[in-house]
């Protein structure tokens, strides 16, 4: 049906405000996109900047699935950041052009799909349960008593992960998004 109604929409050129709690719907159907939250818009954006780039913890916490690590700020350098969490010292972007001081809480942001099973990683995490899901296997995982989730796509025939099993993760930290802590999430 919401393929139909955008179909419908650019065939005859009007304007549509859609109004959906289902953010699949709202990702797929618009060419912009606002988050509300308590009644006051946080974001307005088109649907790739609003997943792949939030302006504020609580869209990014709202819109699809994340990985929350709190941590401090070691350094930043431009929009660089590293910070100190319990998992090690793991780097993200300051979303927004936010400027830090060494030592302020933050919150780290980690889409599952950006992080991988990969020997090489910086994050020991040690497997939950698997799920397998035809396409994709979503893997729950914990690392110093931190849950993770991860979406391991197209991983049909690379063969599951077993329960207790150790694995290392890496993710890009350009993909990750660094915000100052908010308890309003």
């Amino acid at each position: 049906m919401r393929t139909e109604l955008r179909s419908i929409q650019q065939r005859v050129g009007l304007t549509f405000i859609y109004i959906t709690h289902d953010q699949g719907e709202a990702l797929t159907m618009s060419d912009r996109v606002a988050v509300m939250n308590k009644g006051v818009i946080e974001q307005v954006d088109a649907p790739t900047a609003i997943y792949e780039d939030p302006k504020t913890a609580f869209v990014a916490s709202f819109v699809g699935e994340t990985n929350v690590v709190e941590g401090k700020v070691a350094s930043q350098s431009g929009g660089d950041v590293k910070l100190d969490t319990p998992l090690g010292q793991l780097g993200g972007i300051a979303a927004g052009g936010r400027r830090y001081g060494v030592g302020d809480d933050v919150l780290l942001f980690i889409r599952p799909e950006q992080l991988v099973v990969d020997p090489a990683g910086v994050i020991a995490a040690e497997v939950i349960k698997e799920e397998f899901e035809g396409s994709a296997r979503h893997v729950f995982a914990t690392a110093k008593g931190q849950p993770l989730r991860l979406a391991r796509v197209n991983a049909g025939r690379t063969g599951a992960l077993r329960p207790g099993q150790t694995i290392a993760l890496a993710y890009d930290p350009s993909r990750a998004s660094v915000f100052p802590t908010d308890r309003r999430l």
